[in-house]
Parts: C-alpha cells; sequence; structure tokens
C-alpha cells in the first residue's frame, strides 16, 4: 500500500518499493522474498536488474557490508539548492 505523504513509494511487511516513471526499486533485507516479487514481475513487465544500486534519482548508495549500513547522500542537490 502506498505511504500516504508519497503515491509513489510503498511499504508492506518490510519491503519498500519507491517508483519514478521507469525506474522501480525494490528493497528489503530477505533476498528470496525480492527474488519472488521480481519473478511475478517478470510475468508482467520487461526488467532489467542492477542488483545493487550506487545512484538513484540524484542520491548516491553507498553500502558498508562489515557495519552493515547503507548511506544516502544528495550532495549534488543540496550544491544546487544552496547556490
Amino acid at each position: 500500500m502506498p505511504l500516504n505523504s508519497d503515491l509513489s513509494v510503498f511499504y508492506k511487511h518490510s519491503t519498500l518499493i519507491t517508483i519514478y516513471i521507469n525506474d522501480l526499486l525494490i528493497t528489503r533485507l530477505n533476498v528470496p522474498i525480492i527474488n519472488k516479487l521480481k519473478a511475478n514481475l517478470l510475468k508482467h513487465f520487461y526488467i532489467t536488474n542492477i542488483r545493487l544500486y550506487i545512484y538513484y534519482l540524484s542520491i548516491i548508495v553507498t553500502y558498508n557490508k562489515v557495519k552493515r549500513t547503507i548511506t544516502l547522500r544528495q550532495k549534488a542537490y543540496l550544491e544546487k539548492v544552496f547556490k
């Protein structure tokens, strides 16, 4: 179900899906469930699997597997805003 604050963001049972034009980003800790969801989507849509995102909607995504963290940065956006 979509979030009240943003109809392009969906969250249910620890799964987060964001949609922007023709980009779909699925996040969840349980990889087999993500794979099952993608298999169901493939029945209806053509999908390109990029695996780990490093750049999405002007957001730089950094993964640290040791610390088990994900960092999001919007440096380019902030530089435009504060010029």
